[in-house]
């Protein structure tokens, strides 16, 4: 290798830069005001190859050759070095790897192309070309298999880096529903890894691919965290330490949920699938209100065993359950078939009228403060009705203070005594006020009427988008 310069004239640049071409913007103008007042500190890399009159390929440092010519710049400093295509390929991946900005995004897409590209470079290999764990490459990779909505979602901050490990876990539709559900949801990481578990729960359930005892069993070997970390019975005592990996968790579940079934099946035991929640997720599990749990030492003509396929309690286990909502000795307990008596009917009308009264009395108030009103409107009345405006909650807030660009404010809410666990508050309201306490009197009027229409629209979220 020889450190020269080299005319910029007689340059190219390379046609596999991962990088691509396209580098105009802020970022280039401040190294061409850099490059313009120091020169060029950090020599390129360049081969020597041909092309038409030029001489020297850029194999890397691109923005810098860029910015000298943008410069005019005569000559720029080089590290010049005979190199094969491959040997080119890969020096400029891994320089593009050591670029201070580089999203997790393209930092997988140049380790993928390492393995692929690279001559004798795996998982391992990799990790140490770049200095970085296994683990660290590994969660690199997995991003690669985000689909094309899902890394836009991630570059634009939609999903943070967690969430798109968990989606790219998922296929492409999965990764819709998953996407959907963020956005509905906002959720933190355990929510989310609860709903991608559903997602890959629900898929493999409905369609496991094994037929036999030995293939079960296979499947529901643990992955690389159950062993460091975990260990244990996923389905037994050790059921309270699951896996931490989502698709690891739904590929054991699926196994053993099958297993079960043919275990049933040979031993010739009647056996019934069911959810624990009011609506399943699982093609012909019966839903919570489908069924009821019972103590298998009080009998009845309708009790039987039952798989709980779908839902978040003692997923996994056979229970008893009764599915006759007439049963003389369990259907007492069921909801389905109380009846409410004269005194608490009477006692709802009663409640149910006084609700429309107190409704009717709040809208002749609201009738007679606009009468008060002067017109034009001034600005102390605009405030108090933003005030109340601003009272109306996430549904209403959040939409609108989105499409401003208003970012929530973020608090941890602990809800047991240890404070051992809890969940991320968002609170639209303080910036949305904050926010409007800096606008003119015009600019308020119009806050108001979009939250006003918000409010008021069936379709409050596409509404925002709109506006």
């Amino acid at each position: 290798m020889k450190l020269l310069n080299v005319k910029v004239s007689l340059c190219y640049e390379s046609e596999t830069n991962p990088r691509g071409t396209d580098f105009d913007g802020a970022a280039l103008n401040e190294l061409v005001a850099s490059v313009k007042e120091k020169g060029v500190l950090v020599p390129v890399l360049v081969r020597p190859r041909a092309k038409g009159q030029k001489e020297f390929e850029i194999v890397a440092g691109n923005r810098r050759f860029r910015a000298a010519q943008k410069v005019g710049l005569a000559e720029i400093p080089a590290q010049v070095q005979e190199m094969t295509d491959d040997e080119a390929r890969e020096a400029q991946i891994v320089e593009n790897l050591q670029r201070e900005d580089i999203h997790p995004l393209e930092e997988g897409e140049a380790y993928r192309k390492l393995i692929e590209e690279g001559k004798n470079y795996d998982l391992e290999a990799v990790a140490a070309k770049v200095g970085k764990s296994v683990s660290y490459v590994r969660r690199r990779l997995i991003l690669t298999d985000l689909t094309a909505p899902s890394k836009a979602a991630y570059r634009r901050g939609k999903i943070n880096a967690g969430h798109a490990e968990l989606v790219s876990r998922l296929d492409s539709d999965e990764q819709a529903k998953a996407l959907a559900f963020i956005s509905r949801r906002e959720p933190d990481m355990d929510e989310l890894r609860e709903e991608v578990q559903k997602l890959r729960i629900g898929k493999l359930v409905a369609t496991p691919p094994w037929k036999s005892h030995e293939a079960i069993v296979a499947a529901m070997a643990p992955c690389e965290q159950c062993n460091k970390k975990k260990g244990g019975d996923l389905f037994g005592e050790g059921a309270a330490e699951q896996c931490g990996d989502p698709t690891c968790f739904a590929r054991r579940l699926a196994a053993h949920l099958e297993l079960v079934k043919q275990d049933m099946k040979v031993k010739k035991i009647p056996l019934s699938l069911i959810s624990t929640h009011w609506k399943s997720e699982v093609k012909g599990a019966l839903a919570s209100d489908a069924w009821n749990r019972v103590n298998a030492k009080v009998p009845c003509k309708s009790q039987h065993k039952a798989l709980v396929v779908d839902g978040d309690d003692d997923l996994g286990q056979v229970i008893n359950i009764c599915t006759d909502p007439k049963c003389e000795v369990h259907g007492e307990h069921r909801g389905s078939v109380y009846k409410r008596t004269p005194k608490e009917i009477a006692a709802r009308k009663r409640e149910l009228s006084a609700q429309k009264a107190k409704k009717a009395r709040e809208e002749r108030e609201l009738v007679n403060a606009l009468k008060k009103v002067s017109w034009p409107i001034s600005e102390k009345v605009l405030d108090m009705l933003l005030e109340v405006k601003l009272r109306r909650g996430t549904m209403v807030l959040r939409p609108v203070a989105q499409r401003l660009g208003i970012e929530p404010k973020v608090s941890q809410v602990w809800y047991n005594s240890e404070h051992t666990s809890g969940y991320k508050a968002r609170d639209w309201e303080k910036p949305l006020r904050e926010y409007a306490a800096k606008l003119t009197k015009e600019d308020k009027a119009k806050l108001l009427v979009e939250l006003e229409f918000v409010d008021h629209s069936y379709i409050q979220g596409k509404l925002a988008k709109m506006l």
